[in-house]
């Protein structure tokens, strides 16, 4: 029933994987301390993406598991909803949701978001946002204060959902921990 859902999510996690590799690649060995700058928000970047994928592909892991059937919860709160060409990875408590649509990506917890669109990246708190090329030095040189709060405030939250996660993996689904 789900394989257009797994699909998608094997298609988000691939956008994931060029994009990481895509900002891995444009690293560099730090010479000065901007460059050091630099590369930590890239890091950040790379490890928010990294996460949020981890999320992906052990909510597909689960879901496969219980058979995938319907939306009832695969986990706990958590639950998988396709609808068209989107599919939905949501939290009722907290509420946290991982959508993946057409080549965008978003995740949006509380009051933080993060969208990933034609490899542009926006990171937001409440209203607060930038955007950026993730793996462009040039961009990230002229917001890394702005950038490097953005990474902390979504980061923790990206984190925090995929403790929850892992937390009821380890009683539904233990092997999908194992796994990734």
């Amino acid at each position: 029933m789900f394989a257009v859902a797994f699909e998608r999510i094997d298609e988000a996690v691939a956008l994931l994987e060029k994009t990481i590799a895509s900002v891995r690649g444009n690293m560099s060995s730090s010479t000065s301390l901007i460059d050091q700058k630099i590369n930590s928000v890239m890091a950040g970047i790379v490890e928010l993406l990294d996460k949020i994928g981890e999320i992906l592909r052990k909510s597909k892991c689960a879901v496969m598991q219980k058979g995938g059937t319907g939306i009832e919860p695969f986990c706990g709160h958590w639950r998988l909803f396709e609808h068209d060409n989107s599919v939905t990875i949501y939290r009722l408590k907290p509420a946290a949701t991982i959508v993946y649509e057409n080549g965008c990506l978003r995740f949006v917890r509380d009051n933080v978001r993060l969208e990933l669109v034609n490899d542009r990246l926006k990171l937001c708190k409440w209203d607060y946002c930038k955007e950026v090329k993730p793996s462009s030095r040039d961009e990230i040189r002229q917001i890394i204060p702005q950038l490097t709060y953005l990474i902390r405030e979504v980061g923790w939250y990206v984190s925090k959902s995929l403790e929850g996660l892992n937390a009821c993996l380890r009683q539904a689904a233990p092997q999908c921990l194992r796994q990734y």
